[in-house]
This record gives structure tokens, C-alpha cells and sequence, in this order.
């Protein structure tokens, strides 16, 4: 039986602003039926200009080199015009070489999960000041070693399963993230604002404090 497989590509940058895609291939076993997932390559694609382009003719490329150039189902990539330019060059690609049966138009999906974040974000607006605020307060006190010891000592005093970190970041590209966030600082709220009650604490901090609307609006949304 021949298998088909279905791939994801995303583009990810590294601090120095280098991209790379990863390719990550799916297909489902036939004797059990299990869907199984491996990473098939991390793609170095020169950015600027025509980067789509050059994006679909290098997963063409490895694709051919891996024997899976004829049984590719679907791709599946967000909504970046990037993205949707190298599918369909794959897909001119593969229906040259092949036939025009690989990989049709209706068969380069968007990622619904990639599309849902989009709706949360212009859902989630009305909040980005107050979201800015909280992550502003967050990243302070994680970035001393000093008010994290100071924001340990409170949790100890006022928990009774002893000390707790202050609450992680989000990444603004994940809604998820940004509502754990939320749970989180929920939580430890009375533990942030002893921390920042210290007066080194509250001179060195540039930012603005969430102010009553803005715990509000996190409560609200979390």
C-alpha cells in the first residue's frame, strides 16, 4: 500500500533574524491506523524579496530527495502571504513533474489555529494596554534576581506550600500563553503588588502599574 503524507511549514527567526522553516511530516500507519508525526527537515531560505517563492522550491526539492514528491496529500502553513505563495509553488512544482492531481488548490489548508489567534488578538484589543501593563510588571521583577528573591520571600510568608517563581510571560503570537499568564498573575496578584510595594522596587520602575480597571479587565478575560 502506498502511503501519502500531509507537511507543516512555518517560518521561526532566530535573534539574529535568521529564518528557517521547518517541515514536519504526518501520515497514518496502515496497519493500526495511528497517525504519527516526525520532524522531516529545518529549511534555511534566504529572506526578502520572492522568500515564497524560494520557500516552495525548497521543500519541492527536499520533498523529491526523501521519495515523497507523489505522495503528498495536503500542506498545511498559517495565513503569511509567504506561506501561501510557497504552497502553491510546491503545488506548480509537483504537478509539472507528476501530474496535476498532486496537491490541488483545496488541498493547501491554513492552520485554524493560526487563524483562531488572529480573531483572539483583534478580539482582545480593548485590553492591550492593560496586558503591556502586566507583562511590563512581570518581566521586572523576573529580570532581578533581587525581586524575585523579594517576590519568593512574600510568596513563602503568605502560601503555605512555601516559595512559588513569579508568573511566566506570554508570547504574544500564542492567546494561550497570554491567558495563562493571566491565571497566573491572578493568583499571586497580593504577592506582585508586596514586591512592588518596596520603595527601591517602585523608584526603579519605569513602566505603569495595572491600576484597578486593568486587574479588572485581566479578571474579565482570564
Amino acid at each position: 500500500m502506498k502511503i501519502v503524507v500531509s507537511i507543516t511549514f512555518d517560518e521561526c527567526s532566530n535573534s539574529s533574524l535568521v529564518s528557517f522553516y521547518p517541515i514536519t511530516l504526518h501520515w497514518v500507519t496502515p496497519e493500526a491506523a495511528k497517525p504519527m508525526s516526525m520532524l522531516l527537515d529545518v529549511l534555511h531560505v534566504f529572506p526578502s524579496e520572492g522568500v515564497g517563492k524560494r520557500c516552495g522550491e525548497a521543500l519541492f526539492r527536499r520533498l523529491r530527495s526523501f521519495g515523497l514528491g507523489s505522495r503528498l496529500l495536503c500542506t498545511t502553513s498559517d495565513g503569511a502571504s509567504d506561506a501561501i505563495v510557497a504552497a502553491k509553488e510546491l503545488g506548480r512544482l509537483l504537478g509539472e513533474t507528476y501530474n496535476s492531481d498532486i496537491l490541488p488548490s483545496s488541498h493547501m489548508l491554513r492552520c485554524i489555529v493560526h487563524t483562531f489567534q488572529l480573531g483572539v488578538k483583534v478580539a482582545s484589543k480593548v485590553i492591550n494596554q492593560s496586558t503591556y501593563k502586566l507583562r511590563n510588571l512581570i518581566y521586572f521583577i523576573r529580570s532581578s534576581k533581587v525581586k524575585r528573591a523579594i517576590f519568593k520571600r512574600f510568596a513563602k510568608t503568605m502560601y503555605e506550600h512555601g516559595e512559588r517563581d513569579p508568573p511566566c510571560l506570554d508570547c504574544p503570537t500564542r492567546w494561550n500563553s497570554t491567558l495563562e499568564m493571566y491565571q497566573e498573575a491572578l493568583k499571586v496578584k497580593n504577592i506582585l503588588l508586596c514586591t512592588m510595594s518596596n520603595n527601591n522596587s517602585i523608584n526603579e520602575f519605569t513602566g505603569e502599574m495595572p491600576n484597578g480597571n486593568d486587574w479588572n479587565h485581566i479578571t474579565s478575560n482570564e
